[in-house]
């Protein structure tokens, strides 16, 4: 009885460091959105073999990353990555599921996906979010982060769907493993602003309920005409800056989905960026960018000046481009003020922060640009029949890019969108809106809804 009263009150003994990986402790960076599990979904145009993507992965992770083969733990407090010494069959680089089926996509069975294919439209339209996660996730696929906190569960989970025509590819992890929310110009609340926010927040949510995600589809000819209009004013003005397509596409997102609004409600715009090529972080020779492979987080966020939803019925596409620019411009160049953010959240991995103040709403604007999923080449994983020979493979391509998160609770994700992936025609972008703030939308007229 003594001892089990003592053990209340008692310091448990530390857990000792498994002898057979190799630990690397999760930072504040690391750990912001670390509730969420994320699925990249890739959907191929072609039939795959699902032996060969395993065996091309495998080899990948085990040879050339081997951080990616890294497990979840939290030990004494502290949650950190475990990478495995060696990889075998029990201890696997990642885990891999297969499913087969030997015939066309198309069934009236499945999700229409043609209109997600088609690159011959010349003005932007909106569609909904196609649900297709059973081809992208396996019922053993974790969904929560204490199903990846399981002893030897692969940090990486791959799932793949093959088809006569389509192969879909869905890659799951924790957003731990993946560079998450940003903190730049966001705030640290007292009680009161704090309660007044969630207060604010709940009620937007119980005047809209219900959260739709809708992919968003952008020409490539009808935005680098908008990008060419501006780029020509500015040299005629004598001018000296500049805007890209994605400062563009921006404007042109954020003026289209808000000039229905009338109130003068700021909005708090955030743009993730990488910041792995920052001379920001301590090494042998001094202060450089980060040049080896890296496990931890390294993301932070450009916070945009705010901008009454109001304004962006009179805004100007060349001015809202502009501001998006300078403001990359100017935090680009504050190398002190970044790494004097990146010291702040490593010390204070915890601290809660908020997009806003009580009374302004945010938009996170993620750009995915730079990975260049449409360049994605999975040729070498082409499933061949028998007695064909290598000259009569064709390449592999990635038609599409489908994003999915969940996590253990029902957690807002309104106010959220990404650039998702560009091919020789297209940019997508994902966003995600209250039903009701949805219909609005499309009652505007700016843009076409499928």
């Amino acid at each position: 009885m003594f001892s089990r009263l003592f053990s209340l009150f008692s310091t448990p003994a530390p857990t000792p460091p498994p002898a057979d990986v190799h630990i690397v402790p999760c930072t504040g960076m690391d750990l912001s959105s670390r509730r969420f599990v994320v699925t990249t979904g890739f959907i191929i145009d072609a039939r795959l073999d699902p032996k060969k993507l395993e065996a091309s992965l495998l080899m990948l992770v085990e040879r050339k990353f081997p951080r990616a083969g890294a497990r979840l733990a939290h030990r004494n407090g502290v949650y950190e990555f475990h990478i495995p010494h060696a990889f075998d069959a029990r201890t696997p680089a990642v885990a891999f599921t297969a499913e087969d089926h030997p015939e066309p996509y198309a069934s009236p069975a499945r999700p229409w996906i043609e209109h997600l294919c088609d690159s011959s439209a010349r003005e932007p339209w909106i569609c909904d979010l196609v649900a297709l996660d059973p081809y992208l996730r396996s019922d053993s696929c974790p969904k929560t982060l204490e199903a990846f906190l399981v002893p030897n569960t692969p940090l990486v989970h791959v799932h793949v769907t093959v088809f006569d025509d389509l192969t879909f590819v869905g890659v799951t992890s924790s957003h731990i493993v993946l560079d998450a929310v940003h903190w730049r110009g966001w705030f640290k609340l007292g009680v009161f602003s704090t309660f007044s926010f969630i207060v604010r927040f709940m009620l937007r949510i119980w005047r809209d309920p219900e959260e739709v995600g809708k992919f968003v589809r952008m020409p490539k000819v009808f935005l680098e005409e908008r990008k060419r209009l501006i780029t020509e004013e500015l040299q005629a003005e004598g001018s000296s800056e500049w805007v890209s397509s994605s400062d563009v596409l921006l404007a042109w997102w954020f003026k289209t989905s808000y000039s229905h609004r009338t109130d003068s409600a700021p909005l708090h715009i955030h743009l993730p960026i990488d910041l792995r090529d920052k001379r920001i972080f301590p090494g042998p020779s001094g202060t450089g960018a980060i040049s080896t492979p890296y496990i931890n987080n390294a993301v932070s966020g450009i916070p945009i000046p705010p901008i009454p939803v109001n304004a962006f019925k009179t805004a100007s596409l060349r001015d809202l481009a502009l501001r998006f620019r300078r403001s990359i411009k100017a935090y680009n160049a504050d190398l002190p003020g970044i790494a004097a953010d990146v010291r702040w959240r490593c010390a204070n991995p915890l601290a809660a922060l908020f997009p806003c103040p009580p009374g302004a709403e945010y938009l996170v604007a993620t750009n995915w640009r730079a990975a260049r999923f449409g360049a994605l080449d999975f040729s070498g994983a082409i499933a061949t029949a028998e007695g064909e020979g290598e000259k009569q493979k064709r390449k592999a391509r990635v038609l599409f890019l489908v994003p999915m998160a969940t996590s253990g609770k029902k957690r807002p994700m309104r106010g959220s969108g990404a650039v998702l992936m560009e091919d020789e025609n297209t940019i997508w972008m994902s966003q995600i809106r209250g039903a009701k703030d949805w219909e609005v939308v499309r009652k505007a007229g700016g843009v076409q809804f499928l």
